[in-house]
Formats: structure tokens, C-alpha cells, sequence
């Protein structure tokens, strides 16, 4: 088990606005960053999963809109399957699951599906990278996520 946290970054297209403006607006071009705070476990089948909770901000968007909802809530459930049985020095693996993301006008979810590997400094620690694609069926958003980890 280790405990996680994380920088990520989205961009993306949507037509989906209902989480971001209060008056209609499609085909948006939108880009957040933002941090996140987890568990994450891997069983010795290579197994695993990923709990994270945080937050995003957007700081971007094609239209220029005054009623922007910048600052949103995010969690993560995402499964994985990690390819080494036992960690070594870069451990590769894929990862999907369900996002959400929470602004104060609605909340969304978002199928997410990627790939990303950890690289062990130590023992104790690890530092992590992730790419996942995000969709909600009107759009879709690529994520990058930084990421370092402390293991039990």
C-alpha cells in the first residue's frame, strides 16, 4: 500500500459544458491542472488499484464566457494491471476507471483508460508518470499525471 499524490494536467474538447458554464457553450477547447491526494495497492499478481481525491483548476478555455467555473473537484477510481510480478526499478502498467469531476453548477463522469509506469528511487519511494484518456461520450480529454509515492 502506498500513499500517493499527484500533479495532473488536462486538455481537451467537449460539448458536455453543464460542470463548467451556466448558459450553453459547445465544442469547447478546455485545459485544468491540478493536485490530487490517494491510496494505491498492487497485490502480488500485479493487480492493483488507485484511490485519489483533489482538486482541478481550468485555466483555459476557446470561449470567453464571464460565468467560467474555474475551480472543480476531482476523484479518481481507477484498477490496474501492473506487468513485472515483483517491483523493480521501472514497473510499467495499464489503468482505467471512472472519474469525476465536481464544479458548483453539476458534476460529470468520465471514463479514463491509460497507460503509465513507476520508477523506484528506494524502498520507501517512487515516482510515478501516467497518461489516460477521458471521456464523457461528447468529448475527449488527454491527461498527463505526475506523480511521487511513499510505500508501506
Amino acid at each position: 500500500l502506498s500513499l500517493v499524490v499527484e500533479e495532473t494536467a488536462l486538455y481537451g474538447n467537449t460539448d458536455n459544458e453543464k460542470i463548467l458554464f451556466s448558459v450553453p457553450a459547445d465544442d469547447m477547447t478546455i485545459s485544468m491542472v491540478g493536485g490530487r491526494l490517494g491510496f494505491e495497492g498492487v497485490t502480488p499478481n500485479g493487480l492493483g488499484f488507485k484511490l485519489t481525491g483533489g482538486y482541478q483548476r481550468m485555466f483555459f478555455t476557446s470561449i470567453g464566457l464571464e460565468e467560467i467555473r474555474k475551480n472543480l473537484i476531482a476523484f479518481d477510481l481507477y484498477l490496474s494491471y501492473y506487468f513485472r510480478k515483483t517491483p523493480k526499478k521501472c514497473d510499467p502498467y495499464i489503468t482505467a476507471g471512472p472519474s469525476l469531476l465536481i464544479s458548483s453548477l453539476n458534476q460529470q463522469v468520465y471514463a479514463s483508460a491509460g497507460v503509465g509506469s513507476r520508477f523506484f528511487l528506494n524502498d520507501l519511494w517512487s515516482f510515478k508518470i501516467e497518461t489516460t484518456a477521458m471521456s464523457d461520450m461528447s468529448g475527449i480529454f488527454g491527461r498527463l499525471t505526475f506523480g511521487m509515492g511513499y510505500h508501506f
